[in-house]
């Protein structure tokens, strides 16, 4: 994992591993793009952890996803949504995880994602997901709030993490870092 701050905006990378925001899913959302075949030949893992203050509050989210190839000629887009009442994650429940959020202290803070996360990714993956080729692209990892978080900030990370998937597998997440500009 990589920690970037430019001005007062924090992120976080994970190249080819996940944070332990994984979560059990209530429901799955599906869609089918037709595609190409894909050039990547392993399966690539990516996630991203985002914080942009705007005045008085911030937007926040967490996102990992995984595509794997296959030669089918299509993209099956998986998006994992969380329970419709998520146990609050406290302060205290941070002690079992090892990647502890950057916005715990300012929201009420939830492992999952919402139905509110997935407008976000499906709209960036819409005009995105291209680039992979045929697979299976599986966003199953999230961190969300309360307040910070909406569609918005989640269709950014999207955008982002579609980026680090289609990167060359040799490169490291330092120079990966040095991709994302926000």
């Amino acid at each position: 994992m990589i920690e970037l701050t430019r001005g007062f905006t924090k992120a976080r990378i994970w190249l080819d591993n996940l944070p332990d925001f994984c979560f059990s899913p209530a429901e799955v959302l599906e869609q089918v793009f037709v595609s190409h075949d894909t050039y990547l030949v392993e399966t690539r893992r990516a996630a991203m952890e985002l914080l942009v203050p705007h005045g008085g509050y911030a937007s926040y989210g967490t996102l990992g996803a995984e595509f794997t190839p296959n030669t089918s000629g299509y993209l099956l887009l998986r998006i994992a949504l969380s329970p419709t009442i998520p146990a609050l994650w406290s302060k205290y429940d941070i002690r079992n995880y090892v990647s502890k959020p950057l916005a715990l202290h300012l929201d009420a803070t939830y492992i999952g994602l919402t139905r509110e996360c997935s407008e976000g990714i499906l709209a960036a993956a819409t005009n995105g997901v291209l680039p992979l080729g045929s697979g299976t692209l599986y966003f199953h990892c999230g961190v969300y709030e309360l307040v910070g978080s909406s569609a918005k900030i989640f269709e950014t990370l999207t955008s982002y993490l579609l980026q680090l998937l289609t990167l060359s597998t040799t490169i490291t997440e330092e120079e990966a870092a040095k991709t994302i500009v926000f």
